[in-house]
């Protein structure tokens, strides 16, 4: 319920939906309980007994699940807490504010940024470079292309920007100009695509802020515009759906040096009935595991003598996002991998590693408290920063917006490597 309460605040505070402790607190705790519900009652559809198996397999019980959403309510507990403290220190307003001059005052800026990544995004595809899920990426740890890595932690801008101007171009009856952002948005979903489900519905989103942008989000607008609103949600899930299949039909890699005739032949002759089995069962599984890897080792810490890590996954991530990467190095998490191996003689994959989690690893209980005064003193200086540089503060409000969104599947070491960036963003807004 508090959850909804928070989602609630988002759509009736415009400035809030700026503010990284409220949306990481509201994704955190729904994406976790949601998980685990729907892992639950999918699950349980397909067997009677498959979750319990599944309970066993993860060496964790009900009770155990139950601590961890306890958990997870701290934590999302004491990111509302400096919440709050960030909210009464007016840092919020004055961001929001300082974004609509950006908008309006500094447009031209705005524009050229957008047609740069743009431009590099068309010049990507044309090189056939591997988005998301190449082969150097996911095990060399190296980036398919300097360039999308340069790029990649900016694209938030272009759903939210995009959105913004088109509804600006309609209102003011400029439609062929209303059109054509409508067309690059189509275009940017295309690259959203390339990056996975979540990243999905993270665009559409995103664009939602963009047109609501100064807007609270009422009743009335809500049953106003139901319909597009219901339109836009089967569009998301059905290019997830989509994402979803050829995933399963091709090694993604594969599927983005495709040709899409080809892709969507393939679609259509696959077998939709053995598909959606697979489809039915991966995502019932994958939807349950952060809660799951959190209940493990709740279970860990309270029917054995094993101890917290002591803070050795704080410095190790701390050491591990070095400024000479590009990209996040994906051997790190092979390194962490060994931790947790060596220490509890259990392996973790990357895709259940999350920052609610790794502070339970490091801590045990009190795990969020030192968590978030770390999340605190890193992003208090960002939104400080952002009072006298308005085009700083469009990006800083974006892109922590949208790395807030992924904190259901964001580790220490992917949200320092972005906070990184940003650090970037400052110095060459400043240099200009």
């Amino acid at each position: 319920m508090g959850g909804f309460y928070g989602l609630a605040s988002l759509l009736a505070n415009p400035a809030s939906r700026f503010n990284f402790f409220r949306v990481a607190a509201v994704a955190v705790v729904l994406g976790n309980a949601a998980g685990s519900l729907f892992s639950f009652v999918t699950l349980s559809f397909q067997a009677n007994d498959l979750w319990k198996t599944i309970l066993e397999l993860a060496h964790t019980t009900p009770t155990d699940l139950t601590l961890a959403q306890a958990y997870v309510n701290l934590f999302s507990l004491a990111l509302l807490v400096v919440d709050k403290k960030l909210e009464n220190s007016q840092l919020i307003n004055t961001l929001q504010a300082m974004t609509a001059v950006c908008l309006g005052l500094h447009r031209n800026a705005v524009q050229w940024l957008m047609s740069a990544l743009l431009v590099s995004q068309a010049y990507l595809l044309q090189l056939g470079v591997v988005v998301y899920g190449g082969k150097d990426l996911s095990q060399e740890g190296t980036p398919t292309h300097p360039l999308l890595a340069l790029t990649g932690p900016f694209v938030p801008l272009l759903p939210f920007a995009l959105a913004f101007y088109q509804r600006g171009y309609w209102q003011q009856n400029q439609y062929a100009r209303a059109v054509l952002c409508g067309l690059l948005l189509m275009l940017e979903l295309g690259w959203f695509f390339l990056l996975g489900r979540r990243s999905i519905f993270f665009f559409f989103v995103l664009m939602a802020m963009g047109l609501t942008f100064n807007q609270p989000v009422t009743r009335q607008l809500l049953r106003r515009n139901a319909l597009p609103i219901l339109l836009t949600v089967g569009i998301a899930a059905g290019l997830a759906d989509i994402y979803h299949k050829l995933r399963v039909l091709y090694r993604f890699e594969r599927v983005q040096q495709m040709q899409l005739a080809d892709a969507l032949a393939g679609i259509r002759a696959a077998d939709d009935s053995r598909y959606a089995d697979i489809r039915n069962r991966n995502l019932a599984l994958r939807s349950s595991y952060g809660p799951m890897a959190l209940g493990q080792f709740v279970n860990l810490f309270r029917t054995s003598p094993a101890a917290p890590l002591g803070g050795r996954q704080l410095a190790g991530s701390l050491l591990m996002t070095a400024p000479s990467d590009w990209l996040i190095d994906k051997r790190t998490v092979l390194v962490k991998e060994f931790l947790y191996e060596s220490a509890y003689g259990l392996g973790l994959t990357d895709i259940s590693e999350t920052l609610c989690l790794e502070s339970f690893i490091d801590f045990g209980w009190p795990g969020f408290l030192p968590y978030v005064l770390l999340l605190a003193l890193l992003l208090y200086p960002a939104y400080a920063a952002a009072k006298h540089n308005p085009l700083f503060a469009l990006l800083t409000g974006v892109m922590l917006t949208s790395l807030a969104m992924s904190m259901i599947e964001t580790d220490l070491i992917t949200l320092l490597a972005s906070l990184r960036w940003l650090f970037i963003a400052y110095i060459l807004t400043r240099l200009s």
